[in-house]
């Protein structure tokens, strides 16, 4: 199994010793212990040293040494990088594969395991009840509009319980509000569970929707809600002709579909509650990641060096920060694999310079100001330049060649849009819909400094 370690976790002492930083799920996430021995190789890719060709190259390690933190060895550790697929082992990322593992990146994947794991539960339930309580969206800012917020949408009193304000859970990433997900649920699992363990994935969803007949997920006929809490959650509507179709105004004045009870004094038992659960478990399942980078950090690897073009290097310098280096590894991976010479032809755009394009005729895009992830520095589109221009007929051919690398290096391509195909358009945003963003914005005022 081939991995890599790159700066800021190797270096040179003054003696001349290269020492590297080892990270244990790096190497292996199954194993109890490895021998890993380091390969030295230059820009040529020229072997210089591999060490399990001499005496004493390689260093066993296990997940509980102390070598983990402070791994000190005779050489570097350089070698290519492993690809899913591959035969040099298997990718951490495709190991944790979830349902609904497509709404969120490789270390969201691995808090939802690591949290799943402090719970007692399996991590595709836990990913089930955030696609229900978020209304699929993964999004740790999402708001109902009736008081609840968040991955499991959490109410004034739960934060309160947590010590924390709703204010501040909806700044917060996904892997820091996972942090608050896991006190709630280890709360509930301790004051309202019997057994004091999450049984059955209707067991752990009860404890988001109501916490008191957590651990009851075994109990098909016991009555959930009643009353105005059962009118209120169409969703839970499963006996035969319980609901009809009826229309409201709403507070906009537009007159709206919605189930209406046939019998308003009627209840919602266990068995319907455990039934729109696995409904969601099995809509995720179609919505597992499929498309793996190995470890996914490859976003942050590489050697994040200018480009061959100023006019574009000026135009990554406008970005947003946590994507500028997987931009300049994306540009020199195509120079380097491929001979096409990239450049951004657009990259951060103003509100008011979107919506200048929103007007233009012919359409050249759907999105108003705040609409774009241009808008929030994380999308590029780009074009190959030759002899110091474009030839826009070439590139219907030149993006789906290149679109391969980009997504290697984390991005979303354009070009696989239903709606608007955008071959040029390239964006890597950490799961933020456009609405999570523009609210980011609002509060921090600068789209680089809007947390990811």
């Amino acid at each position: 199994m081939l991995f890599e370690v790159l700066t800021p976790d190797v270096k040179v002492d003054t003696s001349g010793a290269i020492l590297a930083k080892l990270q244990w799920d790096s190497i292996s996430q199954k194993l109890p212990m490895r021998t890993v021995h380091a390969v030295v190789q230059d820009s040529e890719n020229k072997i210089l040293y591999e060490g399990n060709k001499v005496t004493n190259g390689g260093v066993v390690i296990t997940k509980k040494s102390s070598l983990l933190g402070l791994a000190e060895y005779k050489s570097a550790v350089l070698v290519k990088k492993s690809e899913s697929g591959n035969s040099f082992g298997t990718c951490v990322c495709s190991d944790n594969n979830l349902v609904w593992g497509n709404k969120i990146n490789c270390d969201e994947r691995k808090k939802v395991i690591e949290v799943s794991k402090v719970l007692g539960v399996d991590p595709n339930w836990l990913m089930t009840v955030i696609a229900l309580e978020s209304n699929r969206t993964f999004s740790p800012s999402v708001d109902n509009g009736i008081g609840y917020v968040g991955l499991i949408q959490f109410g004034r009193d739960a934060a309160e319980q947590l010590k924390i304000t709703q204010s501040q859970l909806v700044k917060m990433t996904f892997i820091e509000q996972m942090k608050y997900v896991q006190e709630y649920l280890i709360y509930v699992k301790n004051h309202f569970v019997t057994k004091k363990k999450y049984e059955t994935l209707a067991d752990l969803y009860l404890a988001v929707l109501y916490p008191s007949v957590s651990g009851h997920g075994k109990e098909p006929n016991l009555i959930v809600l009643s009353g105005a809490a059962y009118r209120n959650n169409p969703l839970f509507f499963k006996e035969n002709g319980e609901w009809e179709w009826a229309t409201k105004v709403n507070n906009k004045g537009k007159e709206i579909k919605y189930k209406k009870a046939t019998n308003p004094d009627g209840n919602t038992y266990v068995w319907e509650i455990a039934m729109v659960a696995q409904e969601v478990y099995t809509e995720g399942l179609t919505l597992k990641e499929n498309a793996f980078r190995c470890k996914e950090i490859i976003t942050e690897r590489g050697n994040c060096l200018d480009t061959w073009d100023t006019v574009t290097n000026s135009r990554i310098d406008k970005l947003h920060p946590k994507i500028k280096c997987s931009v300049k590894n994306f540009i020199n991976d195509v120079e380097k694999t491929m001979g096409i010479k990239l450049r951004i032809i657009q990259g951060y755009r103003t509100y008011a310079e979107q919506d200048a394009l929103y007007a233009q005729r012919p359409k050249v895009t759907n999105a108003k100001g705040g609409e774009s992830n241009h808008n929030f520095g994380l999308a590029i589109d780009v074009a190959e330049i030759k002899n110091g221009n474009i030839d826009w007929a070439e590139q219907e051919n030149v993006l789906p060649k290149i679109a391969p690398i980009g997504k290697k290096w984390g991005f979303e391509w354009g070009g696989e849009w239903k709606s608007f195909v955008d071959k040029p358009h390239f964006e890597m945003t950490f799961g933020r819909k456009t609405k999570d963003l523009r609210e980011l914005l609002e509060t921090y005022k600068d789209y680089t400094k809007i947390p990811l």
